[in-house]
């Protein structure tokens, strides 16, 4: 079984709100967790049984609905592609695909700031989970920002989530 070191990436754990969602979101926040869901559904298929999500937040703005079950393996389908690892793994996935999604939302509607800010939260969740942070997110405004010295220092001392090349394989 593979364990992460995801710990020094984490700024905040918590249950998601609706209120903190729209905090990060914005009118975005309820088709986001939507999206995820519906998302866990279609790439697990019969492997999904719901859980209990956290929001977790990390040192660069990006965040992701996660479920922290530890334990066996489940399979995700995602086109042709199809990749064994945790549901923690899956769910941050599914965070993945919703983001992209909506960003294809904010650009069919002609949104270039929500496009930008969707796109920033897209690649700073993915460069997390690289262990690879170049830019920090900000959930608020359509821009990013260079990452701060001891962000920079956290970023420098992370290992990459365990299962990241299988995602990264799904999602190409």
């Amino acid at each position: 079984m593979h364990r992460n070191d995801h710990a020094l990436q984490l700024v905040v754990t918590s249950e998601p709100t609706t209120q903190e969602l729209y905090n990060l979101l914005g009118r975005y926040c309820l088709p986001f967790e939507d999206l995820v869901l519906n998302n866990m559904r279609q790439v697990l298929g019969s492997g999904y049984r719901n859980g209990a999500y956290q929001l977790r937040r990390y040192f660069n703005g990006a965040f992701a609905l996660v479920l922290p079950v530890e334990g066996g393996l489940v399979t995700a389908t995602l086109g042709q592609v199809e990749e064994s690892f945790s549901l923690e793994a899956a769910s941050y996935l599914c965070s993945l695909l919703a983001l992209s999604q909506l960003i294809t939302v904010a650009h069919s509607r002609n949104d270039h700031d929500d496009h930008s800010r969707l796109h920033y939260l897209y690649y700073g969740l993915l460069e997390v989970l690289r262990a690879d942070p170049t830019f920090a997110a900000i959930a608020t405004a359509p821009h990013h920002r260079p990452l701060t010295d001891e962000e920079a220092r956290i970023g420098g001392s992370l290992a990459p989530f365990a299962y990241q090349p299988a995602l990264e394989r799904l999602l190409d």
